[in-house]
């Protein structure tokens, strides 16, 4: 049975693959800034897919994300 956490942890998975292949694409075609916003991207939504299996939601914002893995997961906020 495929349950939302699965189909979203799934979506988040394909998420962050495509970042971090687009990513390498703009860095191999020198465009920095792309490359530094889309590594960042995929960083994100790693946290956020660390974040639904553990606490069972994707946070709202980049503030909330933080302040959680901040307060409860200091190994994978540093």
């Amino acid at each position: 049975m495929v349950t939302y956490c699965n189909m979203k942890e799934n979506d988040l998975r394909e998420n962050v693959e495509e970042f971090l292949k687009e990513g390498k694409r703009a860095l191999k075609d020198q465009s920095y800034n792309s490359a530094v916003t889309l590594f960042f991207k995929a960083i994100a939504v790693m946290a956020d897919l660390h974040l639904l299996k553990k606490e069972g939601f994707i946070p709202s914002n980049h503030t909330h994300r933080f302040r959680i893995l901040e307060e409860k997961y200091k190994d994978v906020y540093i």
